[in-house]
């Protein structure tokens, strides 16, 4: 199954793989309780300061909106390159000479979040409970980036371009309590929602799949996408989940 972390988990349930107290709860049968399905979901909070430009500023249309990126390690933190820093360059679609915008990202978020059913029915989306900044090294780290980045952009090698920055204000930076509640107003995610069907060793009960992705307690099924990340990747997910598919076909391959 390669269902994506949001679908994996869902599937995994609806069949009766899953915590059994939800299982139950919906009068699905349990053919084997596993409490990690749907749990440890993680995605990288994000959030876009936003930069009034100069006037006659223009970007062409043709132009990437991604072109420059900033990878750093927040203060006495032990995850390198726990931030990212990326211009998106324009405005939203249709807009794109109104702002620039440029997006803080905490690639190595601490805090896990959960996903689960609420009907025994494949058509109704999950519930999806990220539970962002609610570590406090996580609220500290994305503050942390937000200040850099307003500072950075105070450069005057930015006055040819930006004439003044619209959100966050000075005030909201100049305050954690302040920041604390934009960030929580402006919060977003990637598309890189992941470790939901964790692999892990058979002493951890909430591992989903083995070092082969087999789903444990039952046999000749494996999930191969992002949901079997046991931690999220520092980086956007795309190439890790390729290579969990390259990784697993060999294994089939050879079994065969």
């Amino acid at each position: 199954m390669s269902a994506g972390a949001i679908a994996s988990p869902q599937l995994l349930m609806l069949s009766g793989v899953g915590p059994r107290e939800t299982l139950d709860r919906l009068q699905i049968p349990v053919v084997h309780d596993s409490p990690g399905v749907g749990q440890n979901m993680k995605n990288h909070p994000a959030v876009s300061l936003r930069f009034q430009p100069v006037d006659g500023y223009s970007l062409e249309s043709d132009s990437p909106r991604n072109q420059v990126g900033l990878r750093f390690a927040a203060k006495g933190s032990s995850i390198k390159n726990d931030i990212q820093v990326q211009p998106l360059t324009s405005g939203p679609l249709g807009h794109e000479a109104d702002e620039i915008r440029v997006g803080c990202r905490l690639e190595f978020p601490y805090g896990a979040g959960e996903l689960t059913i609420t009907a025994a029915e494949p058509n109704v989306q999950p519930s999806l409970d990220f539970r962002f900044m609610e570590d406090p090294s996580d609220r500290e780290r994305l503050r942390e980036a937000v200040r850099e980045c307003a500072q950075l952009f105070e450069d005057p090698g930015f006055e040819s371009v930006i004439s003044s920055r619209i959100a966050p204000t000075a005030e909201e930076v100049g305050s954690d309590a302040l920041l604390d509640g934009w960030i929580a107003r402006t919060l977003s995610i990637a598309g890189h929602t992941c470790c939901t069907c964790k692999m892990g060793p058979e002493s951890d009960r909430f591992a989903v799949v083995d070092q082969w992705c087999q789903v444990r307690g039952v046999d000749g099924l494996r999930v191969i996408d992002a949901s079997v990340m046991p931690e999220i990747p520092r980086a956007n997910t795309n190439a890790t989940a390729i290579m969990i598919a390259e990784r697993a076909s060999e294994f089939m391959i050879g079994q065969r």
